[in-house]
């Protein structure tokens, strides 16, 4: 299948040409615009057997017959097609004209993904006929490439897809040839591609980098340094939380300037869960240091480990898990845009690595919570209640263990009557 595009004033041109079947060969071919069949919006063209064409605009929310759509945000009419000299003999091309998505027009989205079916099964005339299975099937990527034309002055587009050859330039030397190689591999990143960048570089460092530091910052630091605390809540809340923020936002703009439908597929779901997962588990943390600070202002802290600091752990712990196949799940779209593949296949190899080492240095920290329970246990009557490790002066009266920041030097100068004989 060979689509072609071209973009006039504030109308798109797109022609579908099946290469290898002639006309009484062909039912219907269909252009979707979207990803998927599901939710993906339909222009499908049959001819009819009196020489008129049909055209029908459909939509399906499951893999089954599209149903008519019959008021459609775009709507689309059949135009005569212009068949150039690269059209093959044996083949049938297609013609319709749809109004220009506005993201395209101002160039913040230069890059359209399709998909296309064919069947040999010709529908009855009218629009709303039902349809056969579709025989043949793909997906295309629009790469729009922006020309001056002095004469005409107007702006039009010139597309290379993928797997299909495009063409579509307005002068009679680029129209009447198939795409080059220079067509093909061009990658000029638009407005829609660099969202893209930005929200998957960004919601990265949040997810894969910050919040996993702020999780080993509590679990390291908390026998080592009295300050672990306002260290994990600052890289948690305070530089990761805008970050997360920002790239979340860019999201829906990215799906915005590239026309397709929102929440239509799991990455899409699964980032809106996210975002209130993240902000509950913020607000879960702040909640509990702030119950700490009450408690301690009464008495000694009994339970240093109440039901809802494990739940926070937890939360914590499945929340940077599910992040990393979220990311994923953000690279395999990514993947499927032919001239990513290659940088793909290196963001690939660093996920795997990180991977491996975020849980290896998890566990290995792990290690210290003998300690820390003995740094609790020996602290239990301290009047700071923000997760102090054991000063110099805190013994062990019921254990011979010696404890962090322990000076050997000071069992001399015990006063206590049970350390004397």
């Amino acid at each position: 299948m060979c689509v072609n595009a071209t973009v006039e004033n504030e109308t798109v041109t797109y022609s579908l040409t099946s290469m290898i079947h002639e006309l009484e060969d062909v039912g219907w071919i269909a252009l979707g615009f979207g990803e998927a069949m599901v939710h993906s919006p339909m222009v499908i063209m049959w001819k009819n057997d009196d020489g008129s064409m049909s055209l029908s605009q459909r939509i399906t929310r499951f893999y089954s017959e599209p149903h008519v759509v019959k008021d459609p945000p775009r709507t689309a009419t059949s135009v005569e097609p212009k068949l150039t000299s690269w059209h093959p003999t044996a083949s049938t091309t297609f013609s319709f004209q749809v109004p220009a998505h506005q993201s395209l027009l101002n160039g913040t989205a230069m890059r359209e993904t399709l998909i296309w079916a064919l069947s040999p099964i010709r529908p009855d005339k009218a629009p709303e006929s039902h349809l056969a299975r579709h025989f043949e099937i793909g997906h295309i990527t629009m790469k729009f490439k922006t020309l001056e034309v002095p004469e005409v002055h107007t702006t039009t587009s010139t597309v290379a897809a993928s797997p299909s050859p495009t063409a579509g330039k307005p002068n009679e030397d680029s129209a009447s040839r198939p795409p080059s190689e220079e067509d093909e591999h061009d990658h000029d990143h638009g407005g829609h591609e660099k969202t893209v960048h930005a929200h998957a570089f960004l919601l990265s460092l949040g997810f894969l980098f910050l919040l996993p530091l702020g999780i080993l910052a509590g679990r390291w630091g908390r026998t080592i340094s009295p300050v672990w605390f306002k260290v994990h809540w600052i890289i948690n809340m305070a530089l990761a939380g805008p970050i997360i923020a920002l790239g979340w936002v860019l999201g829906p703009i990215a799906v915005y300037q590239a026309g397709v439908p929102h929440l239509n597929d799991a990455h899409k779901i699964c980032g809106v869960i996210f975002i209130f997962l993240y902000a509950a588990q913020v607000w879960l943390g702040r909640y509990i240091h702030q119950r700490r600070v009450e408690l301690a202002a009464k008495g000694p802290i009994t339970k240093p480990h109440p039901p809802l600091n494990v739940l926070h752990v937890v939360i914590g712990l499945l929340f940077i898990a599910f992040a990393f196949f979220q990311v994923r799940s953000g690279l395999d779209k990514l993947a499927e845009e032919e001239d990513e593949a290659p940088s793909v296949k290196w963001y690939y190899k660093v996920w795997a690595i990180w991977a491996a080492i975020i849980p290896f240095l998890y566990l290995v920290g792990l290690s210290l919570l003998r300690r820390q329970f003995r740094q609790e246990r020996a602290n239990a009557d301290a009047s700071d209640p923000t997760y102090a490790p054991l000063s110099d002066d805190i013994q062990l009266a019921e254990s011979s263990t010696r404890l962090l920041f322990e000076n050997p030097e000071d069992d001399d100068d015990v006063e206590d009557p049970k350390y004397k004989k």
